[in-house]
C-alpha cells in the first residue's frame, strides 16, 4: 500500500503503534467472543467456534488470560 500511495506522490509521513483495548478483563473478552462481534469469528464454522469458546473460557477461569486484552495496531500516515 505505501508504494501505491508513493506512486502518486503521496509519500508516508510517519508510523506509530497504537494500543487498543479488546476488553478491560478476560471476562469482558470472552463475552466479546461469544458474540462473534469480531469479524475474523463470524465466518468460523458452528463446531469450531464452540471448541474454541469453550478453550477460552477455561483459558480465562483458569487465569491464563491477560488481565486486561490489548491489540497493538500500525497508524500510518500519508501526506504531502
Amino acid at each position: 500500500m505505501s508504494s501505491l500511495l508513493a506512486a502518486i506522490d503521496l509519500p508516508r509521513v510517519a508510523r506509530l503503534r497504537v494500543a487498543q483495548v479488546l476488553a478491560e478483563s478476560p471476562r469482558e473478552f470472552v463475552a466479546r467472543a461469544r458474540s462473534r462481534s469480531l469479524s475474523n469469528l463470524a465466518t468460523l464454522d458452528d463446531a469450531l467456534f464452540e471448541e474454541g469458546l469453550r478453550a477460552m473460557e477455561a483459558d480465562a477461569a483458569g487465569g491464563r488470560l491477560p488481565d486486561r486484552i490489548v491489540e497493538h495496531l500500525d497508524l500510518v500516515v500519508f501526506g504531502v
